[in-house]
């Protein structure tokens, strides 16, 4: 989902058993919407550390040290629903939209 609540809460009531996987392109743009421009790169920083990581492990780790770190800025829980899923499933429900999720990935790879 992209982060509109209405849609959200809709399709919620709509599918009250299924997984909300939040758009992780969408999410990391509304916060560095929010966060001071001199906090841009420590943020994306732990935004890549969290959604990048190769297990739900690390990302729990990580989003542990975020949380402490960002908590009052950002809603996360709901950008790590991906990991419920098979591995192979992962890049697909990270985001909305392919074209962004490769645009972003080739930035923070790079």
């Amino acid at each position: 989902m992209d982060g509109l609540s209405g849609l959200e809460k809709v399709f919620k009531k709509e599918f009250p058993k299924a997984k909300v996987q939040r758009c992780q392109v969408h999410v990391t743009r509304n916060v560095l919407a929010k966060v001071p421009r001199k906090l841009n790169r420590a943020v994306t920083n732990d935004l890549k550390s969290l959604f990048l990581t190769s297990s739900k492990e690390k990302a729990l780790k990580f989003f542990s040290g975020f949380k402490d770190r960002w908590e009052n800025e950002i809603p996360l829980d709901v950008c790590l629903t991906f990991f419920k899923f098979s591995e192979e499933e992962w890049i697909s429900l990270r985001t909305t939209n392919i074209i962004e999720y490769t645009e972003t990935l080739r930035k923070w790879t790079h």
